[in-house]
């Protein structure tokens, strides 16, 4: 059975006393690994290799990650250091959003939110991606009420930090949920650790199948 930590949520869980969060990465698009290799390779032509090969480059990029889960923020650090980087930047947020939808889970998703649900993204990915993603599936995007991400303007804050957890209740708070409990799904079991710190409760996806069973098995619908 899915992992959950449910000790957070103090009422039945219900379209009337419960948000529901997603994590996007590994929860509902998984990446498609082979296609981002393939992409990459076709780059290599308009100068990337330089950038490629560069030793240096991936040592800041080492030291950037060790700080930052987003992306989008480590390749803006990243091109301060090379400015000509700044040329493929919609070819990186392409690359990014180089994901495959999870159909199972998007099928629950859309069961939510039939049953009354509403449904928030809660995800490291940059504002830019989600945007860019957001577009790329117009109707997974539809079965969200709102997101909340990593952006420029809050300093690239993102999971397992409490400050994120903090403003994303904050976001809640102004669309008329501020009396509501959230149950959180994500895939790395220290950011739903951390929610929980922040009362909301989680559940640590493994799979779509076990997931959907422990919905189930939580009579959510």
């Amino acid at each position: 059975m899915t992992k959950n930590y449910l000790h957070c949520l103090t009422e039945t869980i219900n379209p009337e006393t419960t948000v529901i969060a997603f994590d996007l990465h590994n929860v509902v698009f998984k990446k498609q690994t082979k296609k981002i290799v393939a992409s990459c390779i076709k780059l290599m032509p308009q100068g990337t290799w330089r950038y490629a090969l560069n030793p240096v480059l991936w040592y800041r990029v080492y030291r950037f990650k060790a700080h930052s889960c987003v992306a989008e923020d480590i390749f803006h650090k990243v091109a301060a250091y090379y400015p000509g980087l700044t040329r493929f930047r919609g070819d990186f947020i392409r690359l990014t959003n180089t994901q495959r939808p999870i159909l199972p889970v998007v099928q629950l998703l859309k069961q939510l939110k039939e049953r009354g649900y509403k449904l928030y993204v809660l995800s490291n990915i940059g504002k830019e991606t989600f945007t860019e993603l957001s577009l790329k599936y117009p109707e997974i995007s539809s079965y969200f009420d709102g997101a909340f991400t990593a952006t420029a303007e809050n300093n690239y804050t993102h999971k397992p930090h409490k400050e994120f957890y903090e403003e994303f209740k904050l976001l809640l708070a102004t669309h008329g949920h501020h009396d509501k409990q959230i149950l959180f799904i994500d895939d790395l079991k220290k950011n739903i650790v951390a929610a929980t710190q922040c009362n909301i409760g989680g559940i640590h996806y493994t799979s779509a199948r076990k997931l959907v069973s422990q919905f189930k098995h939580l009579r959510i619908f």
